[in-house]
């Protein structure tokens, strides 16, 4: 009986990853679908020149906002963004971290090695499963 207990608890957890997997999937193209959408009025709201459309009972109204702006810096060109920002007096912009897959990487390190770690590093250990097809 044990065995069909084990067994009913793996196939669980295959279909809800795969039933997660499905979704993000889902999520994906439905995102993309929404960006085409979205791409489609502005190419025509652009075309026609003008900011809104007329309301649509039901539906209301599409205006064109302000361009949202995005911005970035090539990793070797960090160094110089940074000395940039401090010279204009903008270096509370700067903000450095370390990710968290890097920081629990270390901290294994560290304890496989027997080390020890200040107070100020807490980790704990969250048990997964690994299902490998026969």
């Amino acid at each position: 009986m044990i065995a069909l207990s084990e067994r009913s608890l793996i196939e669980e957890v295959i279909e809800a990853r795969q039933n997660r997997d499905i979704a993000k999937k889902a999520k994906a193209e439905a995102e993309n679908d929404v960006l085409r959408a979205e791409a489609k009025l502005v190419e025509f709201m652009t075309e026609k020149g003008v900011k809104s459309t007329a309301k649509y009972e039901g539906l209301g109204m599409a205006i064109l906002e302000k361009p949202e702006l995005f911005a970035r810096c090539n990793k070797p060109d960090q160094e110089a963004l940074f000395g940039y920002l401090t010279e204009i007096g903008r270096g509370d912009m700067i903000k450095p971290s370390v990710h968290h897959k890097s920081l629990s990487s270390f901290v294994g390190e560290v304890l496989e090695q027997g080390g020890e770690l200040p107070e100020f590093i807490q980790y704990g250990f969250k048990q997964t499963v690994a299902i490998r097809k026969a």
